[in-house]
């Protein structure tokens, strides 16, 4: 008996740990939707016109035009505020996403566009798999609730040392190392303590390990969520919201990205370790 169910596969990390390029491979399959960052559909795309990944600002590019127009064309105006991640899906608000099956009339609703969002991307791409790189654990333990969603976690870390580092660069509004620490520490307990069950739609993997074998690594998704993995023409691809490398048309090229390791801060490390210590050491990372 085939699901009915709209299949997701969910990357949930701490940012800069390499959900793009994981992501991006993942959408150049066949009946695969890579939607980036897809939780921030509401204040990225409708509310701030963020520009699409294809070089159109989103209420311009075709893509989005069609989904928002199968989702939402019947709807009176829709209260984006409310749906934003500040508003909603913060991982402070992670323990009323446990149970959603008694949800209050204003979560209800947010239920329902969530689950209209997603029919309307199927619909639209035709895909059989959508790809939600929004990373966010709250939010993925929010998708996990809503019946007609089948979501499976990729959960993806990367050396804390190596986050860090990036986190320096000015691609975007840099953060220190202590935050970044602060902040993988977070994520990932949240992770391992609300997304890695049931163990069949749970996937641990190392961005480092991914780099060195990913089409090994990308079988090893698609057997988990059920999906093929041979390779295919690159494809255009829309996605509004994310690292500024989506903007970058050129083939994907993976590299371990180990720059970090040249440009060794004994003392940003060290602080590191010491805040990351249980976690690296888990992750194999010492």
């Amino acid at each position: 008996m085939t699901s009915d169910k709209i299949k997701v596969v969910f990357i949930a990390s701490w940012m800069r740990s390499g959900s793009t390029i994981l992501s991006s491979m993942l959408g150049q399959l066949p009946t695969v939707f890579n939607a980036g960052e897809f939780g921030f559909f509401w204040e990225e795309g409708l509310t701030n016109n963020s520009q699409c990944s294809c070089g159109q600002p989103f209420s311009d590019c075709t893509t989005w035009q069609k989904i928002v127009a199968a989702g939402f064309s019947n709807e009176a105006q829709i209260d984006t505020t409310a749906l934003t991640h500040h508003i909603f899906f913060r991982n402070i608000n992670i323990l009323q996403f446990r149970n959603l099956s008694n949800p209050t009339a204003e979560l209800a609703e947010k239920i329902r566009l969530t689950k209209q969002l997603y029919q309307a991307a199927q619909k639209t791409t035709g895909c059989d798999v959508i790809i939600d790189a929004t990373k966010i654990p709250a939010y993925a333990l929010f998708l996990r609730q809503i019946p007609d969603l089948d979501v499976y976690i990729i959960h993806l870390v990367r050396d804390p040392r190596a986050v860090a580092y990036s986190w320096a660069r000015k691609k975007i509004k840099p953060i220190s190392a202590h935050v970044s620490a602060i902040r993988w520490l977070y994520f990932n307990f949240l992770i391992e303590i609300f997304l890695n069950k049931p163990s069949s739609k749970y996937m641990f993997l190392r961005y480092e390990d991914f780099v060195q074998s990913p089409q090994k690594h990308l079988e090893r998704i698609g057997n988990m969520a059920g999906f093929a993995c041979h390779p295919a023409a690159p494809v255009q691809e829309h996605t509004f919201s994310g690292n500024p490398g989506r903007f970058e048309n050129k083939s994907l090229v993976i590299n371990p990205d180990d720059e970090w390791k040249n440009q060794i801060n004994r003392r940003k490390n060290s602080m590191v370790t010491l805040i990351d210590y249980s976690l690296m050491k888990k992750y194999g990372y010492l």
